[in-house]
């Protein structure tokens, strides 16, 4: 490699390390997650397309071991199965470089949890996300900045541990 590419190759590995080092931790690790995420594990999701219009998805753990977890999510009696690694669903909570990190009470129809908040620009505008402590996974409420307002985009109505 000649001595210009080694030192480029360089500066872009010293740039991804402090991009890394810049981002909030995760909410929760993989471990978190599967702790709390036997078969069973429900969450009734319900979401805001710009237009106002709302929908509601149920996610359930349908099977689970040490390696990850196979979600079904029925939408409107429409269900589908995924798999995924704990790695993979603690990796969908991964914020960006420059987000900002706070925590706070937040209310949702689900209940009432002390949440870790991450608030990020997007394409789309500032986006912010709570996760709730007491429920490692998928944020509880996801909001956007529109108007002058925060509107909702997701929010949990129920969690809830059923029989497998």
């Amino acid at each position: 490699m000649s001595r210009p590419a080694l030192h480029l190759a360089s500066l872009l590995a010293l740039l991804s390390l402090l991009a890394c080092a810049s981002a909030p931790p995760a909410p929760f690790d993989a471990d978190q997650i599967r702790a709390a995420s036997p078969a069973g594990r429900t969450y009734v999701q319900r979401t805001w397309a710009p237009d106002g219009a709302s929908s509601v998805t149920t996610i359930r753990f349908v099977a689970v071991d040490e390696a990850g977890a196979t979600l079904e999510f029925d939408a409107g009696g429409e269900t589908r199965q995924h798999s995924m690694t704990w790695v993979e669903l603690a990796g969908h909570g991964a914020q960006p470089a420059g987000a900002i990190r706070s925590e706070a009470a937040c209310t949702v129809p689900a209940g009432t949890f002390e949440c870790v908040i991450y608030e990020v620009d997007t394409a789309a505008g500032r986006t912010r996300s709570s996760f709730a402590r007491a429920l490692p996974g998928m944020p509880v409420r996801i909001e956007r900045f529109i108007d002058g307002r925060w509107t909702p985009v997701m929010v949990i109505d129920a969690h809830r541990i059923e029989s497998p």
